[in-house]
């Protein structure tokens, strides 16, 4: 990589915008790729790092909003990750995609979600709704990875903002028993570590019973205390 690609890359990165516009005025392509990145453009380093002008100034200059690195993820999967909402909101002015796929299947929700970046999934939920229902590779949509990965503050928006009462109610009724049956199966060598772990997916899926009056997942959480 050439010296100033390279100053390019750092600019993005540090959010050093006046050295980011020199760069370009110079003759730095806007797409460059980093050759020790994986794919990673100055559009990733820029929006993974909350540099929502310098973003803004890379979309100017002719940078691709839907570049993605070789294992699929693009800008908008980075500033996701990083829970950067300026630089999301940028993006998707931009024409970036919430339903984008990395490899994995996993599309920013997803990444927002089980980082637990809720104003983040405020922002993609309003420009694409439906993407709440989508599936990762693992089959899991954007709320079933929050309460996987006991984000609560993503799995409270996710139900607030776009989840269907059936969908939600099946994945912590879903939830809550997983982790009861979970709690069964320990032997007592083995609770100073799961239990914890266990106990905060447990958490993260009974603080949401006053969605659904039922609640029907209440019987799972008392099999487990």
């Amino acid at each position: 990589m050439g010296g100033l690609a390279q100053r390019l890359f750092a600019a993005a990165g540090d959010g050093n915008l006046a050295a980011l516009q020199a760069c370009l005025a110079a003759g730095a392509s806007p797409q460059a790729v980093h050759p020790y990145g994986q794919g990673v453009t100055p559009l990733h380093l820029a929006a993974g790092s909350g540099h929502a002008d310098c973003v803004a100034a890379l979309l100017a200059a002719g940078a691709r909003v839907g570049a993605a690195t070789e294992d699929g993820g693009t800008a908008l999967h980075e500033a996701s990750r990083w829970g950067c909402p300026d630089c999301i909101a940028t993006l998707l002015a931009a024409g970036a995609r919430p339903s984008a796929t990395d490899v994995r299947r996993q599309t920013p929700l997803h990444v927002a979600a089980c980082n637990n970046h809720a104003a983040v999934l405020r922002l993609l939920l309003a420009a694409a709704p439906a993407t709440a229902l989508l599936r990762n590779e693992s089959g899991r949509t954007p709320l079933q990875e929050a309460l996987h990965f006991a984000a609560v503050d993503a799995a409270r928006c996710l139900l607030e903002e776009s989840c269907p009462q059936a969908h939600a109610a099946a994945v912590l009724h879903r939830s809550a028993d997983e982790a009861a049956r979970l709690v069964r199966r320990l032997q007592p060598a083995d609770q100073s570590i799961v239990l914890p772990v266990c106990t905060c997916v447990l958490h993260a899926a009974c603080l949401f019973h006053t969605f659904f009056a039922h609640a029907p997942f209440w019987p799972a959480l008392h099999a487990c205390s």
